[in-house]
């Protein structure tokens, strides 16, 4: 039985063999969100029992700054959970280069021709990889050091010089 998907969904996809080249390009974080959920829950649990023998001491002014604490943590965490998945991939795949871009719940698919793609290095130190085609452009790499966006713009040219 064999899975039929788009290419969008397919430059989402693990690899599997012969099937064109694949890119996942993605941040190096150390909690996926469950992580960071259970994190969240162990050091509140930890902060409240903390507030609440102060509290049953007769420090009870603990407990506003172990809620504001908290409250703080909690959106810092959920921005970084929101946004720990990030990544692009970028799929060469016969005459067609898919770019796919996930920015939290959002992702953007973009579509370009091989033959007329081309790379692009931006910014103010150049450090910022665009690929383009005519006025379309996709900023690709954004996650990765300076020298592996090197190492890709390297492999994605050779690989686009092969096919």
């Amino acid at each position: 039985m064999s899975v039929v998907m788009s290419p969008e969904e397919a430059a989402l996809a693990p690899p599997t063999e012969g099937d064109g080249q694949r890119w996942l390009l993605r941040k190096n974080c150390s909690f996926t969100p469950r992580q960071v959920l259970i994190f969240y829950g162990t050091l509140t649990a930890l902060s409240f029992a903390f507030a609440s023998v102060f509290a049953w001491r007769g420090a009870w002014m603990v407990w506003p700054f172990a809620l504001l604490e908290n409250a703080a943590l909690a959106v810092a965490l959920l921005f970084y959970g929101r946004h720990a998945l990030d990544r692009e991939c970028v799929f060469l795949e016969g005459d067609t280069v898919h770019v796919a871009v996930v920015r939290g719940h959002h992702t953007t698919h973009h579509r370009f021709n091989a033959d007329w793609v081309r790379l692009d290095w931006r910014g103010r130190r150049a450090d910022v990889l665009w690929l383009c085609e005519g006025r379309r452009e996709v900023a690709v790499g954004t996650f990765l050091t300076p020298g592996r966006r090197r190492r890709f713009a390297q492999e994605l040219r050779s690989a686009l010089r092969a096919r």
